[in-house]
Parts: structure tokens; sequence; C-alpha cells
């Protein structure tokens, strides 16, 4: 008689654990940002945005000209939410779905955009866990939709350097004026990211000499002339709508509760210095804790010091990461130096937030990576060695 034999279940693929990983992160983020959404009382800040997008829709506009500080598309998308319910629920819906969103480009939008797929988990694993991400998705405002949009951007933004593609990338930098006025500042680091790093596919210039070149650098940011209309027009429609009402010279709330956030000093360089490292501490802290932080940074260093050497080869898309977060950096700290915007671990900051986990997970990875293959080329050596050493039988 023959006795049945149960068949071994098959190996589990790698792309399979993978995407375990990914999903369970992704659960872990809404569970965190949904837990209890409607549980605490709505504060002031949250009942006025709802009030002011609780109207006509020919009342949202003068109610977010006059009575807000921020542009006409996230007023209109309350507005919409509340002609289906009115309740602490429903004015958080928004901002607690852009957050798990925002996780969710992370882990499955950028690693199309060529980013490591374990980088891109990690800046997700910190995004998830980032408390003010978290306080943020359960608040009625619209910081979290724009960490979610400064997210789409950098995946139009990566997917237009590798392979020319500028569709997500002109939609992205047209709506970011129309969602939050700190976008402004990071459509800026992401189109002076596309000016430095062309596109591949745009081809190099085969002539040697110097003036000859001129002319096919040029060619080759022609490309841009879509991405930046779309931004600019972007910037006409929301400086028509609502900027040009409400904007206070000294930048907004300049001399009340974000006046330690601009620079209010004489100009001297070590008076500039002092408040651009706190500003910029402050921004990283807010967004990640001082130990990871610090972490970061000193892997970001290690990696410019790499590049610098030429032991990193800046492959795609290391390289442009570390270009947009050194280019969001200067362009916040200047802001913030003319008085246009704040700096610093407030509110404010939020849309910064995903190039700030992007780059940390990068960095820490690209040392994690180092790291490791030293050790592995070791042990496979000794390996080897004991296996030749060993008697034959």
């Amino acid at each position: 008689m023959s006795i049945p034999v149960r068949s071994l279940p098959a190996r589990v693929s790698p792309e399979r654990l993978v995407l375990a990983a990914f999903v369970c992160l992704l659960v872990v983020a809404a569970g965190l940002r949904f837990y209890d959404l409607p549980g605490h009382s709505v504060w002031y800040d949250e009942a006025v945005a709802a009030n002011n997008s609780s109207g006509t829709l020919s009342e949202v506009i003068p109610n977010t000209r006059h009575r807000n500080s921020s542009p006409i598309l996230y007023p209109l998308a309350l507005w919409a939410v509340q002609k289906v319910d009115v309740s602490a629920f429903s004015i958080r819906i928004l901002p607690a779905t852009a957050s798990v969103l925002t996780v969710a480009a992370l882990l499955f939008l950028l690693p199309r955009a060529g980013v490591n797929r374990w980088a891109a988990f990690l800046a997700a694993l910190l995004a998830t866990l980032s408390v003010a991400a978290i306080e943020h998705a359960q608040d009625a405002r619209e910081y979290s939709i724009d960490a979610l949009l400064a997210a789409l951007m950098i995946a139009g933004l990566l997917g237009y350097l590798r392979d020319g593609r500028k569709s997500l990338l002109c939609v992205s930098l047209f709506l970011a004026p129309l969602l939050q006025y700190g976008l402004v500042l990071f459509g800026v680091a992401v189109i002076g990211t596309a000016v430095v790093l062309p596109p591949p596919t745009l081809g190099a210039s085969e002539e040697n000499s110097y003036l000859s070149r001129i002319p096919h650098w040029l060619r080759q940011r022609i490309a841009l002339v879509w991405p930046a209309g779309c931004f600019l027009a972007g910037c006409a429609i929301s400086y028509a709508v609502t900027l040009r009402y409400q904007w206070q010279e000294g930048g907004f709330a300049s001399k009340s509760y974000l006046q330690k956030n601009y620079y209010q000093g004489k100009f001297e360089a070590h008076s500039i210095f002092e408040f651009s490292i706190d500003g910029t501490w402050g921004l990283l802290t807010y967004h990640l804790p001082w130990v990871v932080a610090t972490a970061a940074l000193v892997a970001f260093a290690l990696l410019l010091v790499a590049a610098f050497l030429g032991k990193f080869q800046g492959e795609f898309p290391g390289g442009a990461i570390a270009v947009l977060f050194t280019l969001c950096i200067a362009v916040s700290v200047g802001a913030a130096l003319l008085g246009i915007y704040p700096l610093g671990g407030i509110r404010q900051v939020i849309y910064l937030g995903p190039v700030v986990f992007l780059v940390a997970g990068v960095a820490i990875h690209w040392i994690a990576d180092s790291l490791a293959a030293p050790t592995h080329r070791v042990w496979l050596r000794r390996h080897w060695s004991s296996r030749s050493l060993a008697p034959q039988p």
C-alpha cells in the first residue's frame, strides 16, 4: 500500500515578502492616523478652517482671503466634504487619508521612480512613526495634504530625471502654489534640481569646445518649459485669488507667534549662520527623533564626502535626492532670512517631511550597504578558505 506524501510548500519569493512588509507598514500607518480620529474635541484653528468653508461656494473665497493664510485649494475641498457631513470625523478625514497616502507613495511610488526599495521602506517607516505627521494627520488643517503633494512632486521629479516623463511633475507643480505657500519654495527646489541634473534621455554633448556646449546645455533645459510654465501658472492664480489679500510685510505671523522663526537680526555672518543652523536643526528634529536626525546628518555628510572623493558614483537617484535636499534647505533658509516664510520646528514645514524622511532613508541605507559589503566579502573569503583547507574525502 502506498503512503501519500504531503508536498512541501513552495518557498515564498522575496518579492512577496517585500510586498507583505510594505502592506504591514501601511496598515500600521493607517491605524496610527485613524485611531480615535473624532475622539478629541475640535480646537480653535480647526473650527476656523471649517467655518471658513461652511457657507456657500461664493463665500469660501472671501473667507479664505480675509480670515485665513492659506491658498484656495484646500478650503474648496473642505467645503465639498462638509456638504456631505459636518463632524469632527468628516473634517479630519482628508488629512488622515492624505497622511496614509504619503506613506503609500514612499513605499510604492518612489521605488518605481528608481529609489532602492529598502531605502524607501526606511523612509516610509520614519514617516509612519513621525509624531508630527501623526498629530497633523488628525488635524483638520491642510498640512498633511501638503506632505502628500510634496511626495508626488518628488516622484514626478525622479520620473522626469529618469526618463523624461513630465505629466506628474507638471500636475504637481501646478497644484503646489494652490495648496500651500511653503510648497512654492519646494517647487523652486524641485525645478532647480531638474536644471542641475537633466534627464540622460536628452543625451550628452559630443563636442569638446566650450562654446558648442552652451547651446546643448540650453537644449537640455528646454524640456523644463512645460513644468516651469505649469508652476508659474499655479503661482499666478494663487497670487490673484488669495495671496495678494493675505500677504503681511515681514512674513505671516512674523510679529506674533512665528517671530522667532524669521531672521530678525542684522545681516551679520555669525548671526545668520547661527539662525540657519538652529532653524535647520529644528526642522529636522521636528520630523525625526534627535538620535535619528543625528544619524541621518552624519550619514548624509559621509555620502557627500564620498561623492567629493569619487567613492560614491552618484548612481540614480541618490545624487538627485542629495541635490534636492540641499536645495530645499538652502531655499528654506533664504526665505526665512528674507522674511518670506518661517523655518524651524513648526507645522508650517510639514511639507518638507517627505524629503527629510527620504534623504534619511537613502543616506542610512547607503551607509549600511557600504559597511555590509566589505563584511560580506570577508565572510566569503574566510568561508571558501576554510573549505579549501578542509580534508577531502
